[in-house]
């Protein structure tokens, strides 16, 4: 019940919005401006490319963080969680590694 319970806050809680287009499992996402999003990667050689705004992102098992503005994009080696902030408002998703 606790389990369902933090589930369904944290939906009330991650505010974004997805696009049409899949590419690799996964959507392009809106985040506004301080909006978290993250996602579990099962492999790696993923490369997110920030479309619009300026993002901050962490990988699990990478010791630095990133911070990504629009136009540029970052490749994630490995599995593990992916968290993403807005520092501004901002568009990303996938792209070809």
């Amino acid at each position: 019940m606790a389990t369902a319970m933090l589930r369904g806050l944290w939906q009330a809680v991650r505010p974004h919005r997805t696009t049409r287009g899949k590419t690799k499992g996964l959507e392009q996402v809106v985040l506004d401006e301080g909006s978290v999003w993250s996602h579990r990667l099962r492999a790696g050689g993923l490369r997110l490319t920030c479309r619009e705004g300026l993002l901050w992102l962490t990988h699990e098992g990478d010791p630095s963080d990133t911070v990504v503005e629009a136009g540029g994009s970052v490749r994630l080696d490995g599995p593990g969680l992916v968290v993403v902030q807005a520092l501004r408002r901002a568009r990303f998703g996938p792209s070809e590694p």
